[in-house]
């Protein structure tokens, strides 16, 4: 049933996740369905639907809404049903399947159909405990499975050992344009500092959902031991959940224990176009993760836009950032611990301010030359193209 080259109708990608909230692989999501369509080709996304549906249908894409984001075993059946009836009535060429759920109905979607099966193995790779790792292997049983980063791909053979399935590494990109420092307004950013309380003091940063892992008290713990004047510490992001909301309220009651009402500011959610604002109003990007993140999209966002990244010593940051000081480009701090996290952060806050600048600068084409958007979106379609060119499965 494959569009090959033969036949005039473009090929068609059909891209599989839970929800397009706004995390790094819904962004990956919407990026590679731009480059899809910008191509020329069909692309579809399936998901629940979320904050990103709009700007995917905005790209050029169709979005088809499925409850992809259930883990009720009937739903999930019922899933295989409804992505067989997408593959048949869209022409459906590839089928690529970015979470763990959804590849379930993906895999038997595809061998019903007849179509190949890429995923990507965004999430954390998990060796124990025994019943966990046969869930996640479902990310190594279709015909091609994409790591974002060579950590990453080497915890896939670790924990899954001989698979069928050909292991591409492709790193993860970000739009340089959108990630622009040059492309921020001053009044807006004063604006944001200013709602802040940010006016006249250095701002550390830490962006992204409220979730233990990554590493919210180890950060106010290390402003807790710095020396006064503190820096000013930001936490950008929310969560819809329960669970998010009541991790927050003990992220409050650690700050007012600790003294910190002045130094601590919770900015809550920001709109998606917003955020390479976010980055540009602080100082210093902090990602103090406790468990090892598959790449770190953080890192290369903070450093894309000029801004000094402060990191954990784990997983995919040691990519991303370059801690050579002849090639500097941010710091790598010992996991979990506020001390070093704090000395780190005393370091460069100490820098003069033409020393950061000149980090800054660095990153941005440290980040250009390996984290591009353009490259990860060529290297996925190119990745496609071979796929229909074996005829797989």
């Amino acid at each position: 049933m494959s569009n090959s080259p033969q036949n005039k109708t473009p090929p068609c990608v059909l891209q599989i996740l839970p929800r397009l909230g706004v995390g790094g692989v819904e962004r990956t999501t919407l990026d590679v369905s731009r480059a899809l369509a910008g191509a020329g080709w069909r692309s579809i996304v399936a998901s629940a639907g979320g904050a990103l549906q709009e700007a995917v249908t905005r790209g050029g894409s169709k979005h088809i809404t499925l409850p992809l984001h259930s883990k009720n075993p009937a739903t999930v059946l019922a899933n295989v049903a409804r992505l067989r009836n997408c593959i048949r009535e869209h022409r459906v060429d590839i089928l690529h399947a970015r979470s763990r759920m959804p590849a379930w109905s993906a895999l038997m979607a595809s061998r019903w159909c007849g179509v190949p099966l890429v995923t990507t193995y965004h999430s954390t790779v998990h060796e124990a405990p025994a019943w966990k790792r046969w869930y996640n292997s479902v990310m190594t049983r279709g015909d091609v499975v994409t790591a974002a980063s060579h950590y990453n791909g080497g915890r896939i053979r670790s924990a899954h050992g001989d698979f069928r399935a050909r292991l591409e590494v492709i790193v993860a990109g970000i739009d340089m344009n959108a990630f622009d420092p040059a492309r921020c307004d001053s009044a807006q950013l004063s604006r944001l500092r200013t709602s802040w309380g940010a006016d006249g003091r250095t701002v550390a940063m830490l962006p992204g959902r409220l979730d233990k892992n990554k590493g919210h008290e180890v950060f106010i713990e290390a402003l807790a031991r710095m020396k006064p004047p503190r820096l000013l510490g930001v936490i950008v992001g929310g969560s819809a959940k329960a669970s998010g909301r009541i991790y927050q309220e003990s992220l409050h009651q650690r700050v007012r224990a600790l003294g910190l009402e002045g130094d601590v500011v919770f900015a809550g959610t920001i709109d998606a176009d917003d955020i390479p604002l976010a980055y540009a109003a602080a100082d210093i990007i902090v990602a103090p993760s406790v468990f090892a993140e598959p790449f770190g999209r953080v890192a290369v966002e903070a450093q894309a836009m000029e801004r000094v990244i402060v990191a954990s010593d784990i997983g995919g940051f040691r990519e991303t950032i370059c801690t050579d000081p002849s090639a500097r480009t941010g710091w790598l701090v010992e996991v979990g611990s506020a001390e070093a996290l704090a000395q780190a952060l005393g370091e460069v806050a100490a820098l003069e301010a033409s020393e950061r600048t000149g980090i800054g600068r660095r990153a941005r084409i440290d980040a250009a030359a390996k984290f591009s958007l353009k490259q990860m979106c060529e290297k996925t379609l190119e990745l496609y193209r071979q796929i229909l060119s074996q005829n797989l499965p």
